[in-house]
């Protein structure tokens, strides 16, 4: 007997179509009031002498495949991005609910898909966002995942980044952020720089600015657009590359969003050591210095966009025992950041500009006013609390 999850949510579109989106898995169709009805006999077909034809819609699309910042909704939020109607069967439309996963024949089975993959082809189970999107770009659209990150962010010379959310939330933001700490004379160390975007910005507001990335590629792309800036970049590995660093070397160490991968890995491996890069960077800063965090929130992003441009809401379908999201939590961050006596001394969350003049995708701009995609945490050397539960760990 087939059961419908209790994940499901049912959305009404207009013209008398509806959307059936399973929350945890991403997945999703178009049907007419008709084939709602089918779902809510969780599929039996009933017997009739003729045949229904039902109207369907595929319109379920690969999560995030034009943009790390991009609509996450698995659906076009336009009735005009809708594919090419189908004409189906009850029998067909059943079949489509269950592949989709809408109506399941085993519970069990499918609860135990939702989990990490084992490896890229591991088909088993559903996988968290960097194994999906992974998968999407390698096997199916045969993609570089390198040149395909260069492209959702930057514009075409590859410097300057894109009319995007980037650039409309992040940049503005953090650069409003830096001019307030930033003055002449200060060092920033920016700690997977990428191809140097806000290593040439802080550049320019200290005339000194070191940025350092694993990958030799950004790093020949940013040396690049970089001469005169005053920025200088080193490729290493992270964190144990930092150690060729000198000790209180830097007012500022900057990371835009890398950290995550100190605690789940793109690639499904054990992920770097966080500890020890919180301890480099305590080394590296400045008596008084600042390492200033910015990251991809971990409840928002990758969220469905739903509702109105100026009324939107979301679906929170997970926090405490993840296996999509690949955010550390706050508390996860801030632990890990005092076990290595970096206590933090100023946080916020980054919205939207109330008067956007670049953005033309009024779904991002009501969604990004309403709800914060990134987060700036700073951070400060400190001593512990000796009282504090958490001394009677281990603390480096």
């Amino acid at each position: 007997m087939s059961s419908i999850p209790g994940e499901i949510v049912v959305l009404p579109v207009a013209g008398g179509r509806w959307i059936v989106m399973n929350v945890h898995c991403r997945t999703c169709l178009g049907v007419e009031s008709s084939g709602l009805e089918l779902l809510q006999r969780e599929g039996a077909v009933e017997p009739s002498g003729q045949t229904s034809l039902h109207r369907l819609w595929n319109i379920e699309r690969a999560v995030n495949a034009t943009g790390l910042f991009s609509d996450p909704t698995p659906f076009p939020s336009r009735l005009d991005a809708w594919p090419d109607v189908e004409f189906v069967s009850d029998e067909e439309l059943v079949e489509q609910f269950k592949r989709h996963f809408l109506l399941v024949d085993d519970m069990e089975a499918y609860r135990d898909r939702l989990a990490v993959r084992d490896s890229l082809l591991d088909r088993r189970h559903i996988g968290n966002f960097h194994q999906r999107l992974g998968a999407e770009l390698l096997l199916k659209r045969r993609q570089s995942p390198v040149d395909w990150w260069l492209n959702q962010k930057f514009a075409d010379d590859g410097e300057m980044l894109g009319n995007n959310l980037y650039r409309a939330v992040q940049a503005s933001c953090l650069e409003g952020y830096l001019q307030g700490r930033l003055k002449r004379g200060d060092h920033l160390l920016d700690v997977g720089c990428g191809t140097g975007a806000y290593t040439r910005y802080a550049a320019r507001l200290t005339g000194s600015a070191l940025g350092v990335d694993p990958n030799s590629d950004f790093i020949e792309r940013a040396r690049g657009h970089s001469a005169g800036s005053g920025a200088s970049f080193t490729c290493m590995d992270i964190p144990q590359g930092l150690e060729v660093i000198e000790d209180e070397s830097a007012d500022f160490v900057l990371m835009c969003d890398a950290m995550l991968f100190y605690f789940v890995s793109a690639d499904g491996s054990s992920p770097p050591d966080v500890g020890r890069l919180f301890r480099e960077v305590r080394r590296i800063l400045k008596p008084g210095g600042a390492f200033i965090s910015v990251e991809p929130h971990e409840i928002f992003w990758l969220l469905p966009w739903l509702g109105d441009d100026a009324h939107p809401f979301t679906i929170v379908s997970e926090h405490a025992r993840r296996w999509y999201g690949v955010t550390p939590t706050g508390p996860q961050v801030v632990q890990a950041a005092a076990r290595s006596r970096l206590f933090v001394s100023w946080m916020e969350e980054l919205l939207l500009a109330d008067n956007p003049t670049e953005l033309a995708d009024g779904k991002a701009i009501g969604f990004a006013r309403e709800f914060p995609l990134w987060k700036l945490i700073e951070f400060v050397p400190g001593e512990f609390n000796r009282r504090h539960p958490a001394c009677q760990a281990e603390v480096l």
